[in-house]
């Protein structure tokens, strides 16, 4: 049975490394700089939060694969499993990335400086789960891909994360409607690579066997229906509810408030299938 403290970590940094990568990703992109004198606390408070993550994470991995409770491990136990396995590299990497995060935003608090570093630390996801386990050539291209399929679906969640935070925070519409628009053309070609990586890491993952009735298919269920509810907010964003902001029509701001809400909550939800998902065997074993 897969440890529901080691799959409440994954969740939670899931959600802060693509967080941490997505809003700077976004902005850099659009060249836009940093949205307000409130980023730099809030991000580096996310860079904390990231490393006691980690931490968290690595410990539950370690007393997983020791099969002893996360209160009985000790230093001695946690060094040996970690040095043997990739959970040592992963941690150690994480670590340095979230520190350079907090340095970097409190003295030279660049858009692709935090991206880059972020982006570094989020690849590290790709040498944990099923992409972590592959072997041999398909083993290096499912880590490619999972990198690639990371670093779209951080773009997309940076994206909501300013967008919600432009609205919440009651800026103008005009500078708020260009960067909607404008996220659309590049949202496009996020959804077309989320959907071929993860057709294709789907393929190398299955190809070994999987049940139908296994939590791994339920979960893979959950986690298309929820990007599915994205797309289709992300459309009626596009093609309603943003030009309804644009021209001032009466409550057109709340619409778009509340579907941007539902968007980001469904991206949320996939972060805590998604740190299941990683730890399911798709034989149902």
């Amino acid at each position: 049975m897969i440890d529901p403290v080691l799959i409440l970590a994954r969740f939670a940094l899931y959600g802060l490394a693509l967080g941490l990568a997505g809003v700077p990703l976004y902005l850099w992109l659009t060249g836009a700089g940093l949205p307000s004198r409130h980023f730099r606390p809030a991000y580096i408070v996310g860079a904390l939060l990231a490393i006691v993550a980690s931490l968290l994470a690595a410990a539950t991995a370690v007393t997983a694969m020791a099969a002893m409770p996360l209160g009985s491990l000790d230093m001695a136990t946690f060094t040996a499993v970690a040095d043997a396995t990739p959970v040592g590299t992963v941690l150690d990497i994480r670590l340095v990335a979230y520190a350079l995060l907090i340095v970097g935003a409190l003295v030279f608090p660049r858009t692709w400086v935090l991206a880059a570093i972020a982006v570094v630390a989020l690849g590290t996801h790709a040498l944990t789960g099923h992409a972590g386990a592959g072997e041999g050539m398909a083993g290096h291209v499912q880590r490619a891909l999972d990198v690639t399929h990371l670093i779209g679906a951080a773009l997309w969640f940076g994206a909501l994360l300013a967008f919600l935070g432009g609205i919440v925070g009651k800026g103008p519409p005009a500078p708020l409607v260009e960067r909607l628009e404008g996220f659309a053309r590049i949202g496009t070609a996020v959804v077309a690579v989320l959907a071929v990586t993860g057709a294709i890491n789907g393929w190398l993952i299955v190809r070994g066997g999987f049940a139908l009735d296994s939590d791994w298919s339920f979960l893979l269920l959950a986690k298309l229906g929820l990007f599915g509810v994205m797309l289709a907010c992300a459309g009626l964003n596009r093609w309603k509810l943003t030009p309804a902001f644009s021209a001032g029509m009466p409550g057109a701001r709340g619409r778009l408030l509340a579907s941007l809400t539902v968007e980001t909550l469904c991206a949320v939800g996939i972060f805590a299938v998604v740190a299941w998902l990683g730890m399911a065997d798709p034989t149902g074993m």
